[in-house]
């Protein structure tokens, strides 16, 4: 398998919209439009989508899981943390998607250390039991914040998510930081190369 950042607007990043649409519909009837800054994609020996998640930067604008917070991320972490976090260290991750297990994996083992490398030091992220449980399983440890509430949707966007909120998604935050042996473990099962693309924004 094989991962790749995709720019928001390209076709590689379009075709991860589409994915993760699907997989959203069926999961959990949920219509929905997904907008990251960018998309972490993993794919099979035949260059097919096996899962991928969104991720965009608090520098960029408000994020969705912020519609869950009584303040803005950087004083909800920092308050949480005791410690001073710039807005431009923290990254959120979402509208993940897989079609197999390994995918997901590799999908998870790879999300922390490229964020990290792009320059973030915090991930806010709403996630449902399962990811949670599935993160866990490659070292990527979700503190809980607090309980994602769907009345702090529109009414609208509540509808669109379908049964999304019947599997009781929680926000929270990982230190990256904190993932030095995780960190370690996916450097040595990588293969790095360098492959520097031009793709057009259709």
């Amino acid at each position: 398998m094989r991962t790749q950042v995709a720019k928001r607007n390209t076709l590689l990043w379009k075709s991860a919209v589409d994915f993760v649409k699907r997989r959203y519909m069926k999961a959990f009837n949920a219509i929905i439009e997904p907008s990251p800054e960018y998309f972490l994609i993993v794919f099979d020996n035949n260059d097919s989508i096996q899962s991928c998640a969104g991720f965009s930067f608090a520098k960029s604008g408000p994020l969705l899981s912020e519609c869950y917070l009584d303040s803005p991320s950087e004083e909800t972490l920092s308050r949480i943390t005791n410690t001073r976090i710039e807005r431009d260290s923290i990254v959120e991750i979402g509208n993940t998607a897989s079609i197999n297990s390994a995918a997901g994996q590799t999908l998870f083992n790879m999300l922390s250390m490229v964020t990290w490398c792009m320059g973030a030091r915090y991930v806010l992220c709403t996630c449902t039991p399962q990811l949670i449980k599935s993160m866990g399983y490659c070292n990527v440890k979700v503190n809980k914040i607090c309980d994602a509430d769907p009345q702090r949707m529109t009414p609208q966007a509540e509808v669109e998510w379908g049964s999304y909120y019947e599997q009781t998604p929680i926000t929270g935050y990982i230190k990256l930081g904190d993932m030095k042996r995780h960190y370690h473990e996916t450097v040595l099962k990588t293969v790095f190369r360098l492959d520097v693309q031009s793709e057009q924004a259709a």
